[in-house]
């Protein structure tokens, strides 16, 4: 079995890669010539857009990755290990958002669908990537997560505008698990942040709007930035992070929000 090779380049993971966000996270991220990034993604094959970004960037690696799968992830920290051994960055962007159900019409299914995804997946994932993180100086696991995951965000969204409650709910499990991560890990060096996008409208937000009121449409539109606008700043913010901040909640451009 070949050693793994040791590398002074950063090593990124993220997932969610295919669109939106996360493929704004890897384009970026591909353009600098001392990084290497593993783009997870549900669907290799059909990912289209982030196949040509691979095959123009030698630095970027497509890794199957399915958020909440434990076989797929023991398999891209495997591979990581193969190529750069450990990895400095990783951002958990993967998931859904498809119910604008309030809480007293949320259903089991939609409560349990985005609770698997969003949060379970996240906590997996860092569990799995644990070991590759610890071989860093300073490492830094940063969850996508919302305002609408924070107990004070989530009042600045008006209740005739949508529910989300099965979104924020697992928003909110990821805020936590992030602040408690800080505490378990501090010792190892690991940073954890949780990390609100700002309104993207991503076809992740747009399909979850879609049957909503206008009003929201309107709502949401007026507030949104660009995927590249937001991923630029997730970036700056995640680099800059210091041990002191570890646990904590932060909108895109690196202000502190409350959780």
């Amino acid at each position: 079995m070949s050693q793994p090779q040791i590398t002074s380049k950063k090593v990124w993971l993220v997932t969610g890669s295919n669109r939106g966000i996360g493929f704004a996270l890897v384009s970026l991220l591909s353009q600098r010539d001392d990084v290497i990034v593993f783009a997870g993604i549900r669907d290799p094959a059909n990912a289209v857009e982030l196949n040509q970004l691979v095959k123009e960037n030698h630095n970027v690696h497509l890794v199957k990755l399915s958020s909440g799968d434990e076989r797929e992830a023991e398999a891209v920290v495997e591979q990581i290990e193969r190529v750069a051994d450990g990895l400095d960055y990783v951002i958990a962007n993967a998931g859904i958002n498809n119910s604008l159900l309030h809480v007293n019409e949320m259903t089991r299914d939609a409560f349990d669908s985005h609770i698997g995804t969003n949060a379970w997946g996240t906590i997996l994932l860092f569990q799995k990537v644990h070991r590759l993180l610890i071989k860093r100086p300073q490492p830094v696991f940063a969850a996508i997560s919302s305002i609408t995951g924070s107990n004070i965000g989530q009042k600045v969204v008006p209740a005739e505008y949508g529910g989300f409650a099965a979104y924020g709910m697992s928003k909110t499990v990821i805020n936590w698990a992030m602040s408690r991560l800080a505490t378990e890990h501090k010792t190892e060096g690991i940073i954890t942040l949780s990390i609100h996008p700002g309104v993207v409208m991503t076809d992740m937000v747009k399909n979850g709007i879609k049957d909503g009121p206008q009003e929201i449409k309107d709502y949401m539109q007026s507030m949104s930035i660009t995927p590249e606008q937001s991923a630029k700043d997730i970036l700056s913010t995640i680099e800059r992070a210091t041990p002191d901040q570890s646990g904590g909640f932060y909108q895109w451009s690196g202000e502190q929000l409350p959780f």
